[in-house]
C-alpha cells in the first residue's frame, strides 16, 4: 500500500503540475532517441468500421514499423462508430491482442505533456527515456509484470528504478517513500516524468487484467471503433445499460475528459494501448513511431543504485 504522504504528493502533482488530456499531452516537445520526423507520418483515412475484433498478429509474427506525427494527434477528433454490445468473444479477442504485446520486443516513441519520450520493451524489462537533442537526462527501468498492481488508482506503480543522468545516480522507489515535508519525491519536474514513465508501462501491462474485469458481474460492456493516426482502434466501453448504446453512436471519444469516463480501453491492431481508463494518469498514448527491436544493452542500469533518501 502507498503511504498517505506519498498519496498526497502524487495527488498534488497530478492536479497542479501535469494534466494529461488530449489537448494537454500534445504540446510539441524535444524528440526522444529514435523519434521520427513529422514528415514521415502515415495517417489512416478516418473511416471507422464495425467488424468484430481479432486477436491481432501472432506473438512471433513480423510487425511492420509505423510513424505518425504529433500534428496528426493534435488534430485527432475520434468519433465512435458501430457501437454495439460487447460479447465474451470480443473481449477475449482484445485480451489476446493485448497479451501479444507483452510477449513482444519493441521500441515506441510517443508524445506526452512534457514532450516526446521513448519506451523500450521486452517481456522481462521496460525502459523509458526522456531526452533533449538526443541527450538523455532521465530514464526509468522496471519489470513489466511488476507495474500493474491491484491498486489501480495509485499514480506511481512500482517498483521503479529512476536514473538521473545529471546526477549520475539511480534510485529505487516503490511508491511507499515518505519525502517528509517536501511536496515531491525528487522535484516537481522529475516527479512528473517519473509518473508518466510509470503510467506508460502500466497502461500496457494492466490491459489484459482490465479486459478480464469487464466480464465481471454487473458490467455492461459495449464495443466501438474509432480511427486514429496509427489506424483503427477497437474500444471496450462500460455503459449504464443497453439503452445507452444509441446515445454513444457518432459521439466524440474525448480521452481524458469527463465525457469519456465510460471508456475502458482502446487498442490498435497490434494490441498497443492507445486510450486508457479515464482515471489513468495517461489517458492517451499518442504514438509517433514503433520499430520491432530494442537497443543493445537497454536493460543495463547506467549508474549505481542508491536507496531513496
Amino acid at each position: 500500500m502507498h503511504s498517505r504522504r506519498s498519496r498526497e504528493v502524487a495527488t498534488a502533482l497530478v492536479a497542479g503540475a501535469v494534466v494529461f488530456s488530449v489537448a494537454g499531452c500534445l504540446r510539441a516537445g524535444a524528440p526522444a532517441p529514435g523519434a521520427t520526423d513529422a514528415s514521415a507520418s502515415s495517417s489512416s483515412p478516418l473511416t471507422a468500421t464495425a467488424s468484430p475484433p481479432t486477436a491481432g498478429p501472432a506473438a512471433t509474427g513480423a510487425w511492420t514499423p509505423f510513424t505518425a506525427s504529433p500534428a496528426d494527434w493534435e488534430s485527432w477528433a475520434p468519433v465512435m462508430a458501430g457501437v454495439r454490445p460487447a460479447t465474451d468473444a470480443d473481449v477475449s479477442a482484445l485480451q489476446a491482442r493485448a497479451e501479444t504485446v507483452l510477449r513482444r520486443t519493441f521500441t515506441v516513441t510517443a508524445v506526452g505533456g512534457l514532450g516526446e519520450f521513448e519506451m523500450n520493451w521486452s517481456p522481462t524489462h521496460a525502459r523509458v527515456l526522456f531526452s533533449v537533442r538526443s541527450q538523455v537526462y532521465l530514464e526509468t527501468h522496471s519489470t513489466p509484470g511488476s507495474t500493474a498492481p491491484p491498486e489501480r488508482e495509485a499514480v506511481l506503480r512500482g517498483p521503479l528504478t529512476v536514473c538521473l543522468h545529471q546526477e549520475a545516480r539511480c534510485t529505487r522507489i516503490t511508491g511507499d517513500e515518505d519525502p517528509g515535508d517536501r511536496p515531491h519525491l525528487f522535484d516537481t519536474m522529475t516527479d512528473s516524468l517519473v509518473y508518466l514513465a510509470s503510467a506508460s508501462a502500466t497502461a500496457q501491462a494492466a490491459a489484459p487484467q482490465l479486459l478480464d474485469e469487464v466480464r465481471g458481474p454487473g458490467a455492461t460492456a459495449a464495443l466501438t471503433t474509432v480511427e486514429s493516426p496509427i489506424g483503427r482502434l477497437d474500444c471496450v466501453l462500460l455503459v449504464e445499460d443497453a439503452a445507452a448504446l444509441d446515445r454513444l453512436e457518432g459521439k466524440p471519444l474525448e480521452p481524458g475528459s469527463s465525457e469519456s469516463d465510460h471508456t475502458v480501453l482502446c487498442l490498435d491492431a497490434r494490441g498497443f494501448v492507445v486510450v486508457s481508463p479515464g482515471a489513468s494518469f495517461l489517458p492517451l498514448t499518442a504514438y509517433t513511431s514503433m520499430r520491432p527491436d530494442v537497443p543493445a544493452g537497454f536493460d543495463r542500469l547506467p549508474f549505481a543504485v542508491h536507496a531513496y533518501s
